[in-house]
């Protein structure tokens, strides 16, 4: 299957367009399959967390299932696994997500107090303690080899700490972004489950950070001083509801919440938001928007069922994590835009 184009899906349903405001009917997303992974007999998933791509085009996919990285190259060929299961060097606990430095060091993070550092051939690195111990959602290493992560510390009120590249102790550096409760009557318990949030670097490093819900995109500069804010899809969604506190339990209700963000170049950057399930059978829906550099909704296009956009690469393909015949698969798309004849791609 390596290199070969399959069928164009026309993921665009028009009558799920979305009708914004400032924007009326906008064009919808058509998605190249360029390339499967994990169908080959030499490498299945178990439950994938996270994907990465580094500069020369190789792809790491972090297994939760598992507990490795798997390893391929720029063709879809796997190579080998990486890391395992542990709290030791070259080990990881929890990790819900990835990253691969300018010079091919691998960054793993996620519900463990610490952020894995491996060798490119997989060799332990070290590690970078964390300043915080609420799980990291989505980490991220600039071309200078700083390290940012999205982690949730209601405390400080903060959702983005930053490290430097440098292994050992005094790593830390600082957190910024404000969080969502901050100035607000918040259950920290509620925060902690619906205001955390996604990230995602632009080509100069700018960081674009997407809220969970209300779903807000903020962009900041390395410095981390604030530079612009997009509502997105703010005013549709609200604030979540309440937790309903019974018999010492906690239950919420939950509702529609972004879990992806990723820069695209001259594109502008796409966000996911996800749509639960509302019974049996009822396989949930995505809605995934391609905004441009100022914030304009370019296009968009309802999907159902799983669709989790991980990353993209220099060539702006972006790779999704997808259940197809019962097993679990990373996808590479080619994007364009139709309706208005404008080829993304």
């Amino acid at each position: 299957m390596r290199n070969r184009w399959l069928s164009t899906l026309a993921l665009l349903i028009m009558a799920g367009m979305v009708h914004v405001a400032q924007a009326g009917d906008v064009a919808g997303l058509v998605l190249h399959e360029d390339f499967v992974f994990g169908q080959s007999s030499d490498c299945a998933f178990g439950m994938v967390a996270d994907v990465a791509v580094d500069d020369g085009g190789s792809v790491y996919v972090l297994d939760k299932g598992f507990d490795v990285i798997h390893v391929f190259d720029a063709t879809g060929e796997f190579l080998y696994d990486v890391g395992r299961k542990g709290e030791g060097p070259g080990e990881f606990w929890g990790p819900l997500c990835l990253d691969v430095g300018p010079d091919g060091r691998i960054y793993v993070a996620g519900k463990s107090g610490v952020i894995s550092v491996l060798l490119p051939d997989g060799r332990a690195a070290g590690f970078i303690d964390r300043s915080n111990h609420e799980l990291v959602r989505s980490i991220r290493v600039t071309s200078t080899g700083r390290v940012y992560t999205t982690s949730l510390d209601v405390f400080k009120e903060t959702v983005i700490d930053e490290y430097t590249g440098d292994l050992g102790d005094g790593t830390y550096v600082r957190s910024f972004g404000e969080a969502y409760g901050r100035g607000k009557n918040v259950d920290p318990r509620t925060e902690l489950v619906f205001g955390g949030g996604f990230l995602d670097l632009a080509r100069d490093d700018t960081m674009y950070y997407v809220q969970m819900t209300p779903q807000l995109v903020r962009v900041d500069g390395q410095a981390g001083d604030l530079l612009r804010t997009h509502r997105a899809r703010f005013d549709e969604l609200g604030a979540p509801a309440e937790p309903d506190y019974t018999e010492g339990s906690v239950e919420y209700m939950v509702g529609p919440m972004a879990n992806a963000i990723v820069c695209l170049g001259d594109l502008g950057f796409l966000t996911v938001l996800g749509y639960p399930q509302k019974g049996p059978g009822d396989p949930g829906e995505n809605v995934v928007d391609l905004y441009g550099e100022d914030g304009r909704l370019k296009c968009s296009s309802r999907l159902p069922g799983r669709f989790g956009v991980k990353c993209a690469d220099a060539r702006e393909r972006i790779y999704v994590v997808e259940d197809r015949d019962d097993d679990e698969v990373v996808v590479r798309y080619d994007l364009a835009m139709n309706d208005l004849g404008a080829v993304i791609r």
